[in-house]
């Protein structure tokens, strides 16, 4: 399995290691985000009008 950002890059070796220390609540927090942004994206992305229209 490969971790990405969103835009598709990969993780680096040094992200993929700071991975290995994360808590709980730094885990949690983080899928909050995660969320907020994946819905905010979603937003955006259903708010652009059709070019064919």
């Amino acid at each position: 399995m490969t971790w990405s950002h969103l835009d598709g890059r990969p993780y680096t070796e040094a992200e993929m290691d700071l991975l290995q220390t994360i808590t709980l609540p730094e885990l949690r927090a983080w899928l909050h985000a995660h969320a907020l942004t994946t819905g905010y994206d979603k937003e955006r992305t259903e708010a652009v009008p059709d070019q064919d229209s």
